[in-house]
């Protein structure tokens, strides 16, 4: 018992030391207007904005895959990736119907840094550059000519190990309006409820996207909205995202939407949001994705 006693003597020893200390003073390097820049992140107030949406691609039977991509820009962009992405065909129709001439306007690109890398194991991409485009929805048609089912899924094994992921397609709009998102929720944990807001803004009229201080969400732009939760077993749930102000998106009809969920597994969450609409230019779409830790 005499050892016990003895670090407790000497830890309340070190705790009346402590008291009697006076802490340094902490000196910001810089002029006073530059001291909200040195604030510690905060995880729901910290977001992510975008002008891009993202596309998981997988073909079906007919080994070909089909997505409207909405274009408010003059120029926009997209970019596919793909494990097997020498096999793929990429077939581009704008909103008359007329096929786009891709054949001058491709360059390799790599896949962007995310905090999972088993999501981009495999992955090589072309990036495509459609400029003086028509504002409308276009249709792209992706497709594996030549190769059947099995031969698919035997390459993406041989190439992608365990990233079964076929395709990831990438629309980038030239445009200042872009999607926020932030996590509503800083406590991420087993059975808590875990949630994620978003917002469309412009971001040529607000700079600074996240901070103690969002930029204000533009109203009645916003058709539909929804959270993708891909789970850390892999399983996908997807739930509407509500402007009510019962589902952590603030006071209602503000412009901002929110969905919450309750993690029933520990691990590794990716959760994206979906924003889609019309804007002063046409019809939208943007999507952000977070990686969320959650612990037991």
């Amino acid at each position: 018992a005499a050892a016990p006693a003895a670090a407790v003597l000497l830890l309340l020893a070190l705790a009346a030391t402590c008291q009697a200390c006076e802490p340094a003073a902490k000196s910001l390097s810089g002029p006073p207007t530059e001291f909200p820049d040195h604030e510690i992140v905060d995880a729901v107030t910290d977001g992510v904005s975008a002008d891009s949406s993202v596309f998981l691609a997988t073909f079906g039977d007919d080994n070909t895959w089909t997505q409207a991509l909405s274009v408010d820009a003059a120029q926009f962009g997209f970019a596919v990736f793909s494990p097997v992405l020498s096999s793929i065909s990429v077939q581009l129709t704008d909103p008359s119907g007329q096929a786009v001439d891709l054949s001058s306007s491709s360059s390799p690109v790599n896949f962007p840094a995310v905090d999972d890398a088993s999501t981009n194991a495999g992955m090589v991409g072309t990036f495509y550059t459609v400029p003086d485009s028509a504002v409308g929805v276009y249709s792209l048609r992706l497709s594996v000519p030549g190769l059947t089912a099995e031969d698919l899924q035997h390459i993406m094994l041989k190439l992608a190990g365990q990233n079964d992921q076929q395709a990831i397609v990438i629309l980038y709009n030239d445009s200042p309006d872009v999607i926020y998102t932030h996590v509503t929720d800083a406590e991420t944990i087993v059975g808590k409820s875990l949630g994620l807001g978003a917002r469309m803004v412009d971001s040529v009229a607000h700079k600074k996207m996240g901070g103690v201080n969002p930029p204000p969400a533009l109203k009645d732009v916003v058709a539909d909205a929804e959270l993708e939760i891909v789970f850390p077993d892999g399983h996908i749930e997807i739930t509407p995202m509500h402007d009510d102000g019962l589902h952590g998106d603030g006071a209602p009809n503000d412009g901002e939407f929110g969905a919450t969920f309750v993690p029933s597994q520990a691990g590794q969450y990716v959760l994206q949001a979906l924003l889609v609409g019309t804007n002063s230019v046409g019809k939208f779409s943007r999507t952000t994705q977070h990686f969320v830790q959650v612990v037991e």
